[in-house]
């Protein structure tokens, strides 16, 4: 006993543990609120926190028993708990991208608060009432574990099967304490009062409440991690890729460009200049465009009649005597076309116009 209270010392320990539990989930479901307030469209994390508030208020209510009607502390306050299992497998569910699957939550949820309803105005005894809702809320913490160990995420496998574990503890222990009040209390007069297996299980429970906070934000960076690390996988291949498609395209344009460059050579237009005797004296331009055409060798210091080729000198004599009065009357030749003869002995087809 407490001497100076006058309440044994088991009674305050439970009451003790149960505000002190209350701290802790109401602290973490603040953390994760503040979390999702940084990025609203991670709704897992609302769900988090309002899962671990709704427990907080559960176990606050029935911390106040005695000093607020018992209708709160037990009608409302065992199904606000069962409550805030619910809202953490939802936002579990929401983590791993699959359905949301609530009806079982909330069947549970209203068994709890009919059920305690009933055997409260029925003045049930405690034990009955004890067992019946440890039950469902070991089978909340128990269906959330479940759901944990079906996680197929691998990036937050770890984190999940660890999270998973601490929700299965917590479920065995509300099993445990329940099936204590389901013996009959004379085979375990000798074990313990009823305020010890109530205080190890609130214990159980703020460590519980502890470590699967802690492995959610675990879960959510592991799996955040690997989704930077497929995101640079995938960029580094996307820029691979590109590089790859722009050495091609170079390649290419540059393969174009020789052809470009051999049509514009092919069709370019050439200037030339004459002395007072017909002669080429310059031909600007053409040294730079035939690498394989002594263009000294074979143009400069000739007549145009000199470079032609002598079957279509004797061929269309015509042309070249109108070649020959238009030079004479320094008159504009107007594509005049003739085949000439490089020193390779190729032939070449030329335009002139000037």
């Amino acid at each position: 006993r407490a001497p100076h209270l006058g309440i044994p010392m088991t009674a305050l320990d439970t009451r003790t543990l149960t505000f002190a539990l209350v701290l802790v989930t109401a602290f973490l479901g603040g953390v994760l609120y503040l979390v999702w307030l940084r990025d609203q469209k991670l709704k897992r994390y609302a769900l988090w926190s309002a899962g671990n508030l709704g427990i907080a208020a559960g176990w606050l209510l029935i911390g106040l028993r005695g000093s607020i009607p018992e209708f709160a502390s037990i009608v409302v306050a065992n199904p606000l708990i069962a409550l805030g299992y619910g809202l953490i497998l939802a936002g579990v569910q929401r983590f791993q991208e699959t359905e949301i699957r609530w009806k079982a939550s909330a069947a549970i949820v209203a068994a709890v608060f009919i059920g305690q309803w009933i055997w409260l105005a029925a003045k049930a005894p405690v034990d009955i009432r004890i067992v019946f809702v440890l039950s469902l809320l070991a089978v909340q913490a128990l269906r959330i574990a479940g759901q944990l160990r079906r996680a197929e995420d691998a990036a937050a496998g770890p984190a999940s099967r660890g999270t998973s574990a601490i929700f299965a503890l917590n479920g065995i222990a509300f099993l445990a304490t329940a099936a204590y009040f389901a013996l009959p209390r004379g085979a375990l007069s000798g074990f313990s009062a009823p305020s010890l297996p109530i205080a190890a299980m609130l214990t159980v429970c703020l460590i519980c409440a502890v470590g699967w906070s802690m492995g959610f934000l675990a879960m959510v960076d592991q799996r955040q991690q690997d989704e930077i690390r497929n995101f640079n996988n995938e960029l580094e291949a996307q820029v691979a890729s590109r590089t790859q498609a722009l050495q091609s395209e170079i390649k290419a344009r540059g393969e174009t460009e020789s052809i470009l460059r051999e049509m514009a050579r092919v069709s370019s237009d050439y200037f030339w200049k004459m002395d007072v005797n017909h002669r080429f004296i310059d031909t600007p331009g053409m040294d730079a465009w035939h690498v394989n055409f002594d263009v000294s060798r074979y143009i400069r210091g000739r007549t145009r009649e000199e470079i032609a080729d002598p079957e279509d000198l004797k061929s269309n004599p015509e042309k070249w005597r109108h070649y020959r009065r238009s030079l004479s009357a320094r008159a504009t030749l107007r594509e005049f076309e003739y085949v000439a003869i490089d020193h390779n002995g190729q032939n070449r087809f030329w335009s002139v116009t000037g």
